[in-house]
């Protein structure tokens, strides 16, 4: 459960000078070594446009037959596909609003996600004190239903992502809050994404067990292969990225290795409150912190561990009070972000140049 502490209260007084600061590029720390020693250095600026192209090769033979020209055309394909030049978005500017978040009983906003099955759909839930819910929300910030997890505990549910499962397209939760650090039972909780209207989803549920003890953690990512992925969250210096891989059979214990690391801007609040990946040609990750909204960009490959270890842009962040959810859209050319609250304002940045 995200609580104030009593920095935090002291930022919320502050949020004008946080505003400011946030729509600042962030200057990031070296990350610590990985599990197998490597360290990489990480810089302070926008990462370059990056592209891959494939040689030319000249066909010098007279004759083209079927064959050849379909080989041909395959070939064409490919080097148009390693010829996308990254970042495909900028997400420049301050955010704007999209909405209201109006839903009944969402109260405590600690996540949100965007369907991959349901057009314009996102799904939100509440930090710790709750039942396993969620609610659907429209990008609008409008109520759409709210959805009973059944078979699934609800500690301190902390973070949301949508990706890849057995069924199609799943919803995965993270309860993996532990402010003091004392738990020994935090789980991921997976389930189908749920048909519009529906009010039960049953869930599947995985221990989690971190390769180096307790941690708090309120950010839950999931890769284009449906690998799970956390980021924990500390009070100062390096936060770690902690793998788990493709949830195998239901109830089995996943343990993570840790794959990087890396220091949030130090904007008097570092610590790391939710985030999101989004794949494809020109992967990106989100990370928040309680001051600023971190963009990893990367190439055609990257995961959130390859991410990780690149230089980050700060966006402009909205003067939330205790900002803790963000999410891509479905296409990936929006962002959304929301703090947590009653009837909190539903922020969003557009894709851009």
């Amino acid at each position: 459960m995200a609580r104030f502490s009593l920095v935090a209260r002291s930022f919320a007084l502050a949020a004008p000078l946080a505003f400011f600061l946030a729509g600042a590029c962030g200057t990031v720390a070296a990350p610590g070594p990985e599990e197998d020693g490597d360290a990489s250095v990480v810089g302070d600026a926008t990462p370059p446009d990056a592209a891959r192209s494939n040689d030319a090769q000249i066909d010098s033979s007279p004759r083209l037959d079927a064959s050849d020209a379909s080989t041909d055309a395959t070939d064409a394909a490919d080097a148009d596909a390693d010829a996308q030049v990254c970042p495909v978005c900028r997400y420049p500017g301050a955010p704007t609003s999209a909405g209201t978040l109006a839903s009944a009983g969402l109260v405590e906003t600690s996540g949100l996600a965007a369907s991959r099955v349901h057009p314009n759909v996102l799904y939100a839930h509440n930090d710790s004190g709750d039942s396993a819910r969620i609610f659907v929300v429209g990008t609008n910030g409008a109520a759409q239903g709210v959805v009973s997890v059944t078979g699934a505990p609800a500690v301190d549910w902390e973070d949301i992502a949508v990706g890849k499962c057995p069924s199609g397209s799943c919803v995965f939760v993270g309860d993996i809050g532990d402010n003091d650090k004392v738990r020994d039972d935090i789980a991921l909780v997976r389930f189908a994404e749920p048909a519009l209207g529906a009010t039960t989803a049953a869930a599947d549920v995985f221990p989690l067990r971190y390769p180096d003890g307790r941690h708090n953690a309120e950010t839950l990512v999931v890769d284009d292969a449906g690998a799970v992925y956390i980021i924990t969250k500390e009070t100062a210096g390096p936060v770690s990225v902690v793998a788990f891989g493709v949830p195998g059979a239901p109830g089995t214990a996943l343990t993570g290795r840790i794959v990087a690391t890396f220091v949030p801007p130090t904007f008097g609040i570092p610590a790391v409150t939710g985030g999101d990946f989004f794949g494809g040609p020109c992967p990106r990750m989100l990370v928040r912190t309680y001051a600023a909204i971190l963009l990893f960009e990367g190439v055609l490959g990257d995961g959130p561990a390859e991410l990780a270890k690149r230089p980050f842009r700060t966006l402009q962040a909205p003067p939330e009070q205790q900002g803790e959810a963000v999410a891509f859209s479905a296409d990936g050319k929006s962002i959304f972000s929301a703090s947590e609250g009653t009837r909190v304002a539903l922020s969003t940045w557009r894709c851009g140049p």
